[in-house]
C-alpha cells in the first residue's frame, strides 16, 4: 500500500511550483509494484468515477459529441463554466500573441476569446495513459482524430489547424483521454512537461511499436503526492534526477573505453 500523503490538486501544484519535482520514470520504475499500486488506486478513487460513468452513459448523455466503441467525445463540463473577465495584456500573455497589437484605452477590461476544451475519452479500462499504447492502437487514433476534428469543425466552425489536441502525462485521470483544446492552449511550466501531442504519439508508435512501454520519460511530479513516494521510495526531499542505474552505468563503463 502506498503512503498516503497530501493530496496534491492541480491547483496546489501551480501554485507552489517549488514544491514540484522533475523526476525521471523508466520502464522499470512504472511498471513496479508501487507505481502500479498508485495507478490502481488513482483508477478506483471515487472522485475520478465520473469517467466511468461517461464512458457507460450514465452520466453527460446529453452533452456526447460523439460516441463510439472506442471513445467518447463531449465538452468538458469544467470549461462549460464562464471566464472571469481579463484585462488585455493578461490576454495577449495568454495566447501568444506574436504581433504588435494597439491596446485598448487604459484599465479597459474585456472578456477573453472562450477557451473551448473537448474531452475524447477512450472507452477501453485496459487504455490508462499513453504508457499503454502500441502500434496496434494507431488505426483507433486516427479514426478518433478525424471524427473528433470533424465534430469541432462542423459545431464549432473552427479550422483543423486551430485546434490542439494533447494528452497529458502523468494524467489527472487514469483512463486515457485526449484534449482537443481552441484557441491553443497556454502551458504552464508544469504542464510543458507533461503534454504530448496526438500527431508526435501517432508518430511515434509508428515509427516504434512499444514506444510507450520501453521509453522513460522526465515528468513533473508533486513532491507531497503518492506519485512521488511511489517513483522515489528512497526519499520523500531529494529528487530521483537520474534515470535507472543499468543506463547510469552503462554511460560510466562507456566513459572509462
Amino acid at each position: 500500500m502506498i503512503p498516503q500523503r497530501h493530496k496534491a490538486t492541480p491547483e496546489t501544484m501551480r501554485a507552489s511550483d517549488t514544491s514540484i519535482r522533475l523526476v525521471y520514470e523508466t520502464p522499470t520504475s512504472h511498471s513496479a509494484v508501487e507505481t502500479q499500486a498508485f495507478v490502481t488506486q488513482e483508477v478506483e478513487r471515487p472522485s475520478k468515477s465520473w469517467v466511468r460513468e461517461v464512458i457507460s452513459a450514465e452520466r453527460e448523455s446529453e452533452h456526447v459529441r460523439v460516441r463510439t466503441p472506442d471513445f467518447v467525445l463531449l465538452p468538458d463540463q469544467q470549461r462549460r463554466r464562464p471566464s472571469p473577465p481579463m484585462r488585455w495584456k493578461e490576454i495577449d500573455r495568454c495566447f501568444h500573441i506574436h504581433r504588435r497589437v494597439p491596446d485598448p484605452p487604459l484599465g479597459l477590461c474585456c472578456a477573453p476569446p472562450r477557451r473551448l476544451n473537448w474531452l475524447a475519452i477512450t472507452t477501453d479500462p485496459s487504455l490508462r495513459s499513453i504508457r499503454d499504447l502500441r502500434a496496434r492502437h494507431v488505426p483507433m487514433l486516427e479514426r478518433m482524430q478525424r471524427l473528433c476534428l470533424a465534430a469541432m469543425q462542423r459545431e464549432l466552425g473552427v479550422a483543423e489547424d486551430q485546434i490542439m489536441i494533447f494528452a497529458n502525462y502523468p494524467p489527472s485521470v487514469y483512463q486515457l483521454h485526449f484534449h482537443f483544446t481552441v484557441p491553443f492552449a497556454q502551458p504552464s511550466p508544469y504542464d510543458a512537461f507533461r503534454i504530448h501531442p496526438l500527431s508526435t504519439i501517432l508518430n511515434n508508435l509508428r515509427l516504434y511499436p512499444d514506444y510507450y512501454r520501453e521509453s522513460t520519460f522526465r515528468i513533473p511530479v508533486h513532491a507531497a503526492s503518492d506519485l512521488y513516494a511511489a517513483l522515489c521510495p528512497e526519499s520523500s526531499l531529494s529528487p530521483c534526477s537520474s534515470e535507472d542505474d543499468d543506463g547510469g552505468q552503462e554511460e560510466a563503463d562507456g566513459a572509462e573505453k
